[in-house]
């Protein structure tokens, strides 16, 4: 009686137990049908065997002992299966091998389901029974031993394939469990032969192998490593937020880490347009115009970008032209960043099916990069300012410089900064950038700075310069480039102060240079440099009329002057444009 209430028990707790796991993870599709299976399986293996024993009428017996050996063949049959999907050994495509040990099951069954089989007998309160020896016995202990086999060669297989510790301690417990099962059989297979009454002790051995199922299962989470079930194991698991839409932009699909990331309480009445807009900041969401189809030429930018003003937008035109690039959205009423790209599943009618986005929360990310852009606008004033400093100090010290050269004789003073304002206009007219015009004003505040090594008696003389004293004086050219070629924080620092007595025809010093060879520098320089000399009171004479200026600056050109740079100069000249900031005692009218 113990005994009958007891595999009762456990046949129902084992239902019980596979039963509640089935639908305990069944929402993370991670469940498989097998270990539902094998929990019936033990329940018809114990429930058949327990009112066996109750019964006092054979042929019932009979009966429940068929419903007995239906759980147990179909209990080893799904235990193939169960094995072969957790460890992945078995590819689909040789799952046919489940066939014949199914039809083999069944054969045994009904050979083993006759009445003839056995003869049955009362013991201790319980109804057992002897085996008759026969084929049937034969053909059953064969398939019995022939699964089993099987299985070990299947644990053997996956121990030696096995790369994690999970999957080594799951072989163990399998191992174990089905070992436990075999020597469980024993007695209930050897005692009807021998003469002795059956024992039911191999519904306890299955028991035993259910709940070691289980734990891999469960406590092992076995499903999870089967190649079979991965892409669903990925899909509810991933940390990384999973919404497919279909072709209104509903969301018809969310995996685990969406539903709870983004709130989604059911999918199928919520609006991806209704949970992201696009950012108002200035990077916006844009992406390549590779794709001829674009229907959004309002959309297209300066530089070749297509920016969407609304999700809805977006998202039609990912239906409509399957672009496939990473989108940054922002959740409606939240400052949660994503990072989103779309992939549109299109039907043999190239129409959209579906969209399948993946979501990559950038929160983080953006934290970090307001804080790197704080830092790098920060870091940029600091630089400019610092930069104002450094040109402000370099223009001071060398407008002193200049103006130290300039003091060797009071007619000269401020020529240096006038010509460096005149080429600095000339340079505007040619559209030179700010950094450009910043390096010319240097260059031509110092292009007489040779004058130093010049001697005051040449430079002040009052009347005109011997062969030798001019020579003497185109010494300040080389004399200059000398003193500055040193100066590599100023770009052709030295190129002023070499060439700016070049002149255009070839005729100039000191190396000769004609037309375009003459560095631009030089040109300009040689420009402003005459016209001032020509516009300023000198120890030799006073400035000259402005019609004997523009007579001289016409007769040099092509000749002495780039063309191009003297017409600038003189349409400047003519309007008026001409001018210096610097003021000296004099004035120097026209």
């Amino acid at each position: 009686m113990a005994v009958n209430v007891s595999l009762i028990m456990i046949g129902t707790l084992a239902l019980s137990m596979g039963v509640g796991f089935y639908f305990r993870e069944k929402n993370r599709n991670t469940v498989h049908n097998t270990l539902l299976v094998s929990s019936i399986c033990v329940f018809m293996w114990n429930i058949g065997y327990a009112l066996l024993g109750f019964n006092t009428n054979y042929a019932l017996c009979t009966a429940w002992r068929v419903v007995g050996l239906a759980g147990i063949i179909f209990f080893i049959c799904n235990e193939v299966i169960f094995v072969r999907y957790v460890t992945g050994l078995i590819k689909k495509h040789f799952a046919i091998i489940h066939i014949p040990i199914v039809i083999t099951g069944i054969a045994v069954l009904c050979t083993l389901g006759q009445p003839s089989t056995v003869n049955w007998v009362r013991i201790n309160g319980r109804t057992a029974y002897y085996s008759n020896p026969s084929f049937a016995r034969t053909f059953e202990s064969i398939y019995i031993g022939a699964i089993f086999l099987f299985l070990l060669c299947m644990g053997i297989i996956w121990l030696i394939r096995a790369k994690h510790k999970r999957e080594r301690e799951m072989i163990i417990i399998l191992v174990i469990a089905h070992c436990m099962l075999m020597i469980s059989i024993i007695p209930d297979t050897v005692l009807p032969i021998m003469g002795l009454p059956s024992f039911p002790s191999t519904c306890y051995g299955a028991f035993v192998c259910f709940i070691a199922n289980l734990i891999v299962a469960d406590k092992f989470n076995g499903f999870s490593i089967s190649l079979a079930n991965t892409a669903n194991y990925i899909y509810h698991n991933v940390d990384t937020s999973v919404i497919v839409l279909d072709d209104k932009h509903v969301i018809t699909k969310a995996n685990d880490f969406a539903m709870k990331f983004f709130n989604i309480e059911s999918v199928g009445n919520s609006s991806f347009d209704d949970m992201f807009v696009i950012p108002d900041d200035d990077r916006g969401t844009e992406v390549d115009n590779e794709l001829a189809n674009l229907d959004t030429p309002e959309n297209v930018s300066k530089d070749g970008k297509v920016i969407f003003d609304s999700v809805e937008k977006l998202l039609d035109e990912v239906n409509k032209s399957d672009l496939r690039n990473s989108f940054r959205l922002k959740e409606k009423d939240k400052d949660i960043f994503c990072s989103v790209n779309f992939n549109t599943i299109f039907d043999k009618y190239h129409e959209p099916m579906c969209t399948v986005c993946m979501i990559y929360d950038l929160s983080k990310e953006e934290q970090k990069f307001n804080e790197v852009n704080e830092l790098k606008i920060k870091l940029q004033k600091d630089l400019k300012k610092k930069t104002r400093e450094l040109e402000a100090l370099t223009l001071q010290s060398i407008t002193a410089i200049a103006a130290t050269i300039d003091a060797k004789d009071m007619y000269t003073k401020g020529h240096s900064i006038r010509v460096a304002d005149y080429s600095v206009q000339i340079a505007k007219e040619l559209r030179w950038g700010e950094e450009e015009l910043q390096n010319l004003r240097y260059v031509a505040l110092l292009h007489d700075i040779g004058k130093i090594g010049v001697p005051d008696s040449i430079l002040k003389k009052n009347g005109p310069l011997t062969n030798e004293e001019y020579d003497q004086l185109k010494t300040h050219t080389t004399m200059g480039a000398e003193i500055l070629k040193d100066m590599k924080v100023i770009p052709d620092l030295d190129f002023g102060a070499k060439y700016h007595h070049e002149r255009y025809d070839g005729k100039g010093y000191p190396s000769g240079l004609y037309g375009e060879d003459i560095p631009i520098y030089g040109r300009i320089i040689a420009v402003a440099d005459a016209f001032d000399a020509m516009n300023s009171k000198r120890v030799y004479r006073n400035n000259l009329p402005g019609e004997i200026i523009e007579q001289e600056l016409l007769k040099g050109r092509a000749t002495q002057f780039d063309p191009d740079i003297l017409d600038i100069f003189y349409e400047m000249y003519k309007k008026g444009l001409v001018h210096s900031d610097y003021e000296t005692d004099e004035k120097y009218i026209l």
